[in-house]
């Protein structure tokens, strides 16, 4: 019995190791290009907090329109007030905030919604989510949390905002 359970907790660890242990899903996009952080496979040195900026799309409509769009621009998440979804491996890269960011860090969006109770789940399981990837890497929040905002303003290769004006 005890070689049994032994057995059953080195299956259940190496099948949690080979998954995300992060999202309610996984639907990963296929064919993206598999390219390496800058650090190598793996090897993201943060995460870019991002928001849909498509109020009361829910994550599947995210991954389902990333899926037919990828060429120009994809994520590795999208959480939303029912669900997180993983849609590309945190091992390469995403396009989700110009070159710079891209090659470095990992790519989360929010799905945005103005009814404040959907907003306050699906704000709960973005933060969750930011602080898993954060910490899988052992990584510090003040290092290792940027927004799409703070990219533009410091490492370019975008113009975008989110998810400020989301958040006020």
């Amino acid at each position: 019995m005890k070689q049994l359970l032994g057995i059953v907790t080195i299956v259940c660890i190496v099948f949690s190791l080979s998954t995300s242990v992060f999202a309610d899903r996984i639907l990963l996009i296929p064919d993206v290009p598999k390219t390496p952080y800058r650090g190598g496979i793996g090897a993201y040195e943060g995460v870019v907090a991002h928001s849909t900026a498509t109020p009361e799309a829910p994550a599947i409509n995210i991954q389902r329109y990333e899926t037919r769009t990828w060429r120009s621009a994809f994520v590795h998440y999208a959480v939303d007030w029912n669900e997180s979804i993983q849609i590309a491996s945190t091992e390469y890269i995403a396009y989700g905030a110009g070159p710079a960011a891209n090659k470095r860090f990992v790519h989360v969006e929010l799905c945005e919604t103005a009814d404040y109770t959907k907003f306050k789940r699906s704000y709960e399981q973005y933060v969750k989510l930011l602080a898993k990837i954060l910490k899988a890497n052992n990584l510090s929040v003040e290092k290792g949390l940027w927004t799409h905002n703070d990219v533009r303003k410091y490492l370019g290769g975008t113009d975008h905002e989110d998810p400020i004006d989301y958040l006020r």
